[in-house]
Formats: structure tokens, C-alpha cells, sequence
């Protein structure tokens, strides 16, 4: 008939096994805690003579995100008190 796929690409779609919903299972994600985040956790810390008690206040009073507070810390901006 007319529009008829060969004999040989029939028997070839025959022989293969269809993937076509074949989804890989995911890797499971493992969350390790660093020493670095342990040894942080509620320290003080202080920006230009004023004192917080911890990371989410001075990241509150101060108006910035973690990551711009870490920053800061790596500049010398802002520093730990014992």
C-alpha cells in the first residue's frame, strides 16, 4: 500500500527496544553539615563599633543577604567578638 513503511525498517523498529519513556532514576542528594557552619552558629559578630548576637540579626539590621554578609566577613568589614 501506498505510504507503507519498508519490510526492512518494520523489522527493524521491531527488533529495538522502545525507550522512549525511559526516565533514569535521580541521584540521591547527601546534605553534609561543614565544620564551618557548626563553628559560626551564634557567634557575635560586629560592623562599625555595634555588636549582634548572631548572623540573621546583623543580616536583618544591617539590610543584606548571607551572602553579602559572608562577604563582608572575608573583607574585614565586619568581624567576630569573643
Amino acid at each position: 500500500m501506498r505510504g507503507d513503511i519498508p519490510l526492512a525498517a518494520f523489522r527493524l523498529l521491531t527488533s529495538l527496544r522502545v525507550t522512549t519513556h525511559y526516565k533514569p532514576e535521580r541521584a540521591k542528594k547527601e546534605y553534609v553539615k561543614t565544620p564551618y557552619a557548626a563553628s559560626v552558629k551564634g557567634q557575635k559578630l560586629a560592623c562599625d563599633g555595634v555588636e549582634y548576637p548572631s548572623h540573621t540579626v546583623a543580616m536583618r539590621e544591617l539590610r543584606v543577604g548571607h551572602a553579602r554578609l559572608m562577604a563582608m566577613i572575608a573583607a574585614g568589614k565586619v568581624r567576630y567578638v569573643k
